[in-house]
């Protein structure tokens, strides 16, 4: 392999990692859409089958709160995609009383979220994280498993009617 052809290897690779981090499609389109074309992309990469809901027009969330979510959703697609042996993937951005709800499900092998791992050196940190990322922003992290039902995650961020 040529030095150009290792260049051009790795200029992809940092294009598609700037992608990921901070997507055109947030920015340009706003979450429900960035939200749908992630779940979509991933999915459809992986062979899911996958359906999306939202009725999230008009709700105002601070850029940092779409990011957020953005952010544990990819996070929670990614683990499904790489973990779950999963069938079928839901994606849900819903408006609630007094907030925005995540909902992520699988009908994958699920896992005992209150057991070791399996695995020498896994810590659920992908969890941790996403749990973590609900917190900074003033929302809360439920994920509800069990071994062969399937995973679900279930994000709420107040909305405190900033808007953009």
């Amino acid at each position: 392999t040529s030095v150009l052809d290792v260049a051009a290897e790795t200029l992809e690779q940092v294009r598609e990692l700037s992608y990921r981090l901070r997507p055109a499609t947030l920015e340009e389109f706003g979450l429900p859409v960035a939200l749908e074309t992630l779940a979509h992309d991933m999915g459809d990469e992986a062979g899911l089958s996958v359906d999306y809901l939202t009725d999230f027009d008009g709700v105002a969330l601070t850029p940092e709160a779409e990011v957020t979510l953005y952010r544990i959703a990819q996070e929670a697609i990614t683990n499904v995609v790489r973990h779950a042996q999963a069938e079928f993937l839901i994606v849900e951005l819903l408006h609630s009383n007094n907030g925005v709800q995540l909902r992520i499900e699988d009908d994958g092998c699920g896992f005992s979220p209150y057991q070791a791992p399996a695995q020498p050196g896994q810590h659920h940190m992908g969890l941790i994280s996403m749990q973590e990322r609900a917190e900074i922003i003033g929302g809360s992290f439920e994920l509800m498993s069990a071994p062969m039902r399937g995973t679900s995650i279930l994000v709420r961020i107040p909305v405190t009617g900033n808007s953009r």
